[in-house]
């Protein structure tokens, strides 16, 4: 199946840094579209019984609302990690000794805390079928 790729500037880092927004196009027309800061899912675009493309995706509009929400945490499309879901009370033992996390989530950690991987700006590679981050 063949597959298009557009890369387009979706906005900038605090740093500078620009942000990317990939649009891939499958044959039949439907949509899906990544952006690097945090690989986060952006759009998803498919037909509806009349064949017009809808948005089946909750999104911000821009990058300005990923980066306004990274101590909110919707974590809307988020790639989540370090770990998904909370770790109580922020701290976790593993084979004998404590680890304490940032809490984020109250006094929990949530999806990788306050650094976790929706937060960061990943490096991607393109070819004519993929998007690697």
């Amino acid at each position: 199946m063949s597959l298009k790729i557009e890369k387009i500037p979706f906005g900038n880092m605090p740093d500078g840094r620009t942000v990317y927004k990939f649009r891939m196009t499958n044959e039949s027309g439907a949509v899906a579209e990544v952006c690097n800061y945090g690989a986060t899912l952006v759009n998803i675009e498919v037909p509806d019984k009349s064949d017009k493309l809808v948005s089946v995706v909750k999104a911000f509009p821009s990058l300005e609302g990923y980066l306004a929400d990274r101590g909110i945490g919707t974590y809307l499309g988020a790639t989540c990690g370090r770990y998904a879901n909370r770790i109580a009370k922020a701290r976790f033992v593993l084979e004998g000794l404590e680890y304490s996390l940032a809490a984020n989530n109250g006094d929990n950690s949530l999806h990788g805390g306050i650094e976790g991987f929706h937060t960061k700006y990943w490096d991607f590679e393109t070819d004519e079928e993929y998007v690697h981050f």
